[in-house]
C-alpha cells in the first residue's frame, strides 16, 4: 500500500481538532422542528449563516409535493416552522422531485433550487429571498433556470455561491444521445438571469457512460463538482471536475478524473470544503457496496484532497467512514461538513441491531481514518422510529467571549423521521453538538481585501501583507484554536503595501506546535481574521 508522505504530513495537521465529541442533544430526546401535520416530509437541507439557521425540505401539501422552509434565530433552540407550515414553492399542482438544495448567504440573499415537473418532464426551478427568508420569489412565480428545449428530465440539483457572489448550479440530465451528463448553469446577477436558460452546458466528459447526482462546492476561488459514473471497465467510481476560472472551463470537459476506487455500486455522493480554503481541503463521502449479488450491503467511504485536487486519498486506499459489522445492516444517505475551526464530520442513516430501525450516525475525521469506522456513534434518540437522509452544517471560526462559547453549538444535523399517527407522517428532527471554549473577543469580518496571508499552510515563515490607502499602525495577534494568544506583531506603514512576518514562534521565542491558528489583523482599514496552518 503506497501513501503520499507529503500529503499525509499536511493531512495529519489539518485534521487535528480541539473538539471532542460531547453529547449530542438528539440522544436524550426528540426535537421536532417541522409542523406536525401528519404529512410526509423528506430530504431536508440545513445551513447556517450569521448565527441564523435555515432548513428547506420537500413535503406533501397534501396532494402535491412542495418546498417548505423554516428558520431559527437562536442557534436551533426554537424554529419558525414548528407552529405552522411555510411552503415557499408555487402551489401549481406540479410535484417537486425528491429533494432540493439551498445556498444561504446574508450578504447576497438566499437561493433554493430543486427539480420540478414541467409539462411531462422535469426542469430545475429556483427561488430567491433577499430579506433573510421572510419572502421568497418562488412563492408567486415559477422560475426555471434549466434550458427548456426537450423532454429530458433534470435530476436533483446542487448549488453553491462563490466568494465573489456568483451562483453555480449542477444537475444530471440526458443529452440528445440519451446518456445522462452533468449540466451546469451560473448567475452573475444574483439569480436574475442564468447562463443555462439559453443553452445547455455539459461539463462531464462525453464517453457514453451515464453520470448521476453531481454535487458542487467552492474553495479558494476554485469550483469542484463530484458525481458517480462508471469507468472504462464498467465499474462505478467517484469522478471530479475542477474549474480555476469561475466555471468558464473545466477539467472534466476533456477527460475523466476518477478519485475513488471501483465498487459494485456507488450512490449518494456528498462533498464539503471550507469556502476560503486555506489548506482545509475537499472531502467527499459516498455510499458503496462490493457485493456481487443481492442483498447488497452498503457502507460509507471517503476520498479527500488537501492539495487543491491534485491527489486524492481514495485513489490508493479504501477509506471507510462507517463501521462495517457485516450482515444485512447497511449505511446510506451520507452527508459531510468541513469546518475551518478544526473538524470534519460525516453523518448517515443506518439500521440498528435488534430494533431494525434507522438511526442517525456520525463519524469524525482523524488523520487518515474516521472515528465511526471503528465504533458506531448514534446522534438521534433511539425510540424505535425510522429516520432518513441527514443533512449537516456548522460554523467555522467563532469569535465571541470565551465564557459564551462553551455552550454554543457548532454542528447541527437535521433529518426526517417517522412521527407516528399516520403511515406517512414524517417530520424534520434536529440534533446539535455543543461547541468548545475559547476564541477571540469580538466579531469582525472574517476577511478583508486589504489584508492577506501567504502561505496559509507552512512550516517556515508566514507573511501578512497589507494594502493601505492612508498608512498607519497595523497590529497582528495570533491565536490558537483554544483562543490563547501566542504572538503579537506590530508595524507602522505608509500608504501602499506593507508586510509583517511571523516566524512560527511564540512570545518566548519557542516554535509553536503544529496545528491551526488565526491572525487577527487591526489596521487603518478595519479588522480581519486570517486562518493559518503550521506543520
Amino acid at each position: 500500500m503506497v501513501r503520499r508522505i507529503a500529503l499525509l504530513t499536511v493531512l495529519s495537521v489539518l485534521t487535528l481538532s480541539p473538539i471532542s465529541h460531547a453529547e449530542w442533544t438528539g440522544l436524550t430526546a426528540d426535537q421536532m422542528i417541522s409542523f406536525n401535520d401528519s404529512e410526509y416530509a423528506r430530504a431536508v437541507q440545513i445551513q447556517i449563516y450569521d448565527s441564523n439557521l435555515h432548513v428547506v425540505w420537500c413535503e406533501d401539501a397534501p396532494s402535491t409535493r412542495e418546498v417548505h422552509y423554516g428558520k431559527s434565530i437562536d442557534l436551533g433552540e426554537t424554529w419558525s416552522s414548528t407552529s405552522a407550515d411555510r411552503m415557499i414553492s408555487l402551489p401549481d399542482g406540479n410535484d417537486v422531485y425528491e429533494e432540493c438544495d439551498v445556498s444561504i448567504h446574508d450578504g447576497w440573499g438566499h437561493v433554493v433550487v430543486w427539480s420540478e415537473v414541467h409539462e411531462s418532464w422535469r426542469e430545475v426551478h429556483y427561488g430567491i429571498s433577499l430579506d433573510d427568508g421572510t419572502t421568497w420569489s418562488c412563492s408567486a412565480l415559477d422560475q426555471v433556470l434549466s434550458f427548456e428545449t426537450s423532454d429530458a428530465s433534470t435530476g436533483v440539483p446542487s448549488i453553491v455561491r462563490d466568494l465573489s457572489g456568483v451562483l453555480h448550479v449542477v444537475w444530471h440530465e440526458a443529452t440528445p444521445g440519451g446518456v445522462a451528463e452533468v449540466h451546469y448553469g451560473r448567475s452573475t446577477d444574483n439569480g436574475a438571469t442564468w447562463s443555462s436558460q439559453s443553452a445547455d452546458r455539459v461539463i462531464s466528459f462525453p464517453d457514453g457512460e451515464a453520470t448521476l447526482e453531481p454535487q458542487i462546492t467552492a474553495s479558494d476561488g476554485r469550483l469542484y463538482v463530484a458525481w458517480r459514473e462508471k469507468d472504462a471497465a464498467g465499474e462505478p467510481r467517484v469522478h471530479i471536475s475542477i474549474s480555476d476560472d469561475g466555471g468558464d472551463t473545466r477539467s472534466s470537459e476533456t477527460a475523466d478524473r476518477e478519485v475513488s476506487g471501483p465498487a459494485t455500486f456507488i450512490t449518494d455522493v456528498a462533498m464539503s470544503a471550507v469556502p476560503w480554503g486555506g489548506g482545509a481541503g475537499i472531502v467527499i463521502v459516498y455510499q458503496a457496496s462490493f457485493n456481487t449479488s443481492s442483498p447488497y450491503h452498503y457502507e460509507i467511504y471517503s476520498t479527500f484532497s488537501y492539495d487543491e485536487g491534485v491527489t486524492w486519498s481514495g485513489e490508493t486506499d479504501l477509506i471507510p467512514v462507517s463501521h462495517d459489522e457485516g450482515g444485512g445492516r447497511s449505511a446510506s444517505n451520507p452527508d459531510v461538513f468541513v469546518s475551518d475551526a478544526g473538524g470534519t464530520w460525516a453523518v448517515w442513516d443506518e439500521e440498528e441491531d435488534g430494533a431494525g430501525t434507522k438511526e442517525q450516525h456520525v463519524s469524525l475525521l482523524e488523520g487518515w481514518s474516521w472515528s465511526g469506522a471503528e465504533t458506531d456513534e448514534i446522534i438521534s434518540f433511539p425510540d424505535g422510529e425510522n429516520g432518513y437522509r441527514p443533512s449537516i452544517t456548522g460554523v467555522h471560526w467563532i469569535f465571541g467571549r470565551q465564557e459564551d462559547q462553551r455552550t454554543t453549538p457548532i454542528v447541527w444535523v437535521a433529518w426526517t423521521e417517522f412521527a407516528g399517527s399516520t403511515p406517512d407522517n414524517y417530520e424534520v428532527h434536529l440534533s446539535m453538538l455543543p461547541g468548545w471554549g475559547g476564541a477571540v473577543d469580538d466579531v469582525p469580518e472574517t476577511r478583508a481585501p486589504w489584508a492577506s496571508v501567504s502561505p496559509s499552510v507552512s512550516r517556515d515563515e508566514t507573511f501578512l501583507t497589507f494594502a493601505l490607502e492612508a498608512g498607519g499602525l497595523v497590529q497582528v495577534e495570533i491565536f490558537d484554536t483554544q483562543g490563547r494568544r501566542v504572538r503579537a506583531l506590530t508595524g507602522t506603514f505608509g500608504a501602499g503595501a506593507g508586510r509583517l512576518t511571523w516566524d512560527g514562534t511564540d512570545e518566548g521565542g519557542q516554535p509553536v506546535l503544529p496545528g491551526r491558528y488565526v491572525a487577527r489583523v487591526r489596521g487603518p482599514e478595519g479588522v480581519a481574521h486570517l486562518p493559518i496552518v503550521r506543520f
